[in-house]
């Protein structure tokens, strides 16, 4: 076992652990999103990103959050990576979950204000090197998700901390209004793009806001040696109320998850992405002992709804 897994399993457990790892960062409970900011959205602008949504599969915000605040984030996760090797475990501390509250005008006009959180999320960190890429070609979950007229039933939310450039690995996608196989893939496991003109770069500054239906056809791209800077990113996934819940739960969008729920999630994606990453085989029982503890979460409506029944 080496020093960093050690060091790592003796604290994994503790809020101090994580607090002294990245003491500007914060880890709290019982804050919901009456306590929240939102992002500044203007109407027209949002019934263009919607639009583009339902025609393309897709849409990139600019600047929805300040770069000061996206380089504060990128540092917390470089000091996590370092010291263990996992950029995911940045997912404990509130300012991630934060970005995800704040943008809730978005979601709750494009999902309508019942939408959930499922229990799949991520952080990247791709350094200046040929050898670090995003995640291969594919499509988030089976068909199913978008309506015949392009309407999404659920969404991927990716907020670049540093910018993400070709070089350093951004997002490339097939824009749906040019995949012929957008609504029809099936199980199919493997694509191919027919036409190569018409996959699509997304650049973008950090702070910017892309979001896709889970039927994109998408990737990250390969970083590369003269990227001047590592590609960090986070990712969130998201549902409407008035479907099927896509995962085995859900989670309530409009609070912070406890401490517990967080290291429960960040265990269960280690396990479900073993094939992306490798982890030591300790932390692999570590995973499965958090898997176990079903993650729960109250929201505070839900709180006062069965003080009222009592």
């Amino acid at each position: 076992m080496s020093n960093t897994t050690v060091k790592l399993l003796e604290g994994i457990d503790t809020i101090e652990f994580w607090r002294s790892l990245c003491p500007e960062m914060t880890i709290s409970t019982n804050i919901d999103d009456t306590d929240v900011v939102y992002v500044s959205v203007v109407l027209e602008d949002l019934k263009e990103k919607s639009a583009t949504l339902k025609k393309d599969g897709y849409f990139r915000w600019e600047g929805l959050f300040p770069q000061e605040e996206m380089t504060l984030l990128s540092q917390a996760v470089t000091l996590v990576a370092d010291a263990t090797s996992l950029p995911v475990f940045a997912l404990v501390y509130d300012e991630f979950w934060s970005l995800l509250l704040r943008l809730r005008p978005i979601f709750a006009a494009i999902l309508g204000n019942e939408y959930q959180l499922l229990p799949d999320s991520w952080i990247w960190r791709l350094l200046p090197d040929s050898e670090a890429s995003g995640w291969r070609p594919h499509r988030d979950r089976p068909p199913g998700t978008v309506l015949p007229d392009g309407t999404p039933q659920s969404l991927s939310l990716w907020i670049p901390l540093t910018d993400a450039t070709p070089s350093n690995g951004c997002i490339y996608i097939l824009p749906a209004s040019l995949d012929s196989r957008y609504y029809t893939y099936g199980d199919t496991k493997q694509e191919t793009v027919v036409q190569w003109q018409d996959i699509l770069a997304l650049p973008a500054k950090a702070g910017s806001v892309l979001c896709w239906t889970s039927q994109l056809f998408h990737w990250g791209g390969r970083s590369s040696s003269h990227a001047s800077q590592p590609r960090i990113s986070v990712a969130f996934e998201l549902q409407s109320g008035a479907i099927p819940s896509q995962s085995s739960f859900v989670l309530e969008p409009h609070q912070l998850p406890s401490f517990r729920t967080r290291l429960a999630l960040i265990a269960r994606q280690l396990l479900q992405y073993q094939h992306m990453v490798s982890i030591p085989a300790e932390l692999s029982r570590w995973c499965q002992q958090q898997k176990k503890r079903r993650p729960g979460q109250r929201s505070f409506a839900s709180v006062m709804q069965n003080l009222g029944a009592g």
